[in-house]
């Protein structure tokens, strides 16, 4: 395999694209020093600064090292730390719009239904005494929004862990971690959201969820998270379409401790 010239407007990633492909595929193995900058420039048919911006982002992926006054040279790539790098590169270019976070919400359908199938298989007793703590928590806390809240997040998060597949983890973290970060899902105590999503009936699907993992019924657990997705973007969708009718963006909410809902 060959770098060949580049002829997109975003040169610098057509150029990430091409040399971390080589790499992957070993045609550049670890410890391989990288042809000079010029080098590769002249290769790609692109200017200097695009290689070194290419660079930079493959050095932050794990990829290459940098080593100041004796050339870049392929590092050993294991899969999971630069899956990690890759990820968290990705998420932290991701501009998490309302388009966006719609697209998000998609992968983490995708992926609860997954992990609720493959935590299913793999339960063991200690797993389902946290799941079982998460759900005490939730009911203790009907009335304190942000700790409801963020317990409820632990009990999706201990199915992930329950998958035992540190990808599946480290995919559903950095999805959270995007879906935090988005106005909507900060906007999430708004009137229009509140009315849609009742704290009581997000305790009763959790309880479903639980009660369906405890008994082994893979089928009825994940009937159970998606019946619970769905309303969860149901929710999202009101205070999305809300907002749009009347062309404002509302503001984030107040830190909300001690709040009811």
């Amino acid at each position: 395999m060959k770098l060949r010239p580049i002829q997109r407007s975003r040169l610098y990633e057509s150029a990430v694209d091409q040399i971390r492909s080589l790499i992957l595929a070993e045609d550049y193995k670890p410890g391989d020093r990288l042809p000079p900058e010029r080098e590769l420039a002249e290769q790609l048919s692109v200017g200097r600064p695009s290689v070194r911006e290419a660079l930079r982002i493959l050095g932050a992926m794990g990829l290459i090292e940098i080593r100041a006054g004796n050339g870049t040279y392929v590092r050993d790539v294991t899969l999971l730390p630069y899956i990690d790098s890759l990820i968290t590169h990705i998420s932290s270019r991701l501009k998490v719009r309302e388009e966006n976070l719609l697209k998000l919400w998609d992968v983490r359908k995708v992926l609860e239904a997954g992990n609720v199938r493959l935590a299913c298989s793999r339960m063991t007793p200690e797993r389902l005494e946290k799941m079982a703590r998460c759900v005490r928590e939730m009911e203790e806390n009907l009335q304190r929004r942000e700790t409801f809240v963020s317990t409820g997040v632990q009990f999706h998060r201990e199915i992930a862990e329950a998958t035992d597949n540190e990808i599946l983890i480290m995919l559903w973290n950095n999805v959270w971690d995007l879906i935090l970060r988005s106005d909507a899902y900060r906007r999430r105590s708004s009137p229009r959201f509140r009315l849609r999503h009742s704290p009581s009936q997000s305790l009763a699907d959790h309880r479903k969820i639980f009660e369906a993992l405890r008994r082994g019924d893979q089928a009825g657990a994940l009937q159970a998270m998606e019946e619970h997705l769905a309303k969860e973007e149901a929710a999202f969708r009101e205070v999305l379409n809300g907002a749009a009718r009347t062309g404002k963006t509302p503001k984030p909410p107040e830190t909300a401790r001690g709040r009811s809902w």
